[in-house]
């Protein structure tokens, strides 16, 4: 595995990706890059070391949009069954690590209850978060 700094571009704002998820192309393609500025925020570097291992994020809808029900958990979004739907919290959290956009629903119209300490989400990181949801 390959980990570097680099430097902040606009563009960036906390981390680069894994350029492709492990089970994806050769090994010499995969890296973790994190802004230098980053290194230090309790969450930016475990975020994409989840990606290395080939963990989506939680509000992932390429594989479609989970259900809070859990339904169809394993087909669409982070293919995890043990996490909750999640309709992407990064403009619904605050510094607290409350959720905020209680009335969001599913395609089945059922209300998201995400969980604000899961790692791979966009939920506001405090200063410590869950390792135990990044460990399942």
């Amino acid at each position: 595995m390959f980990i570097t700094l680099i430097q902040a571009q606009p563009e960036v704002c906390r981390g680069v990706e894994s350029e492709k998820f492990p089970f994806w192309g050769n090994l010499q393609d995969h890296y973790v890059a994190v802004t230098a500025s980053n290194l230090n925020d309790n969450s930016t570097l475990a975020h994409e070391l989840g990606h290395y291992l080939g963990l989506y994020h939680t509000h992932e809808t390429s594989n479609g949009v989970e259900y809070v029900n859990g339904s169809n958990c394993g087909t669409a979004g982070d293919l995890l069954c043990d996490t909750p739907a999640d309709p992407n919290l990064f403009s619904c959290s605050n510094s607290s690590c409350q959720y905020t956009c209680p009335t969001l629903t599913d395609p089945l119209g059922q209300f998201y209850s995400p969980l604000m300490d899961n790692i791979m989400s966009y939920a506001y990181k405090a200063p410590t978060w869950s390792w135990h949801r990044f460990y399942k």
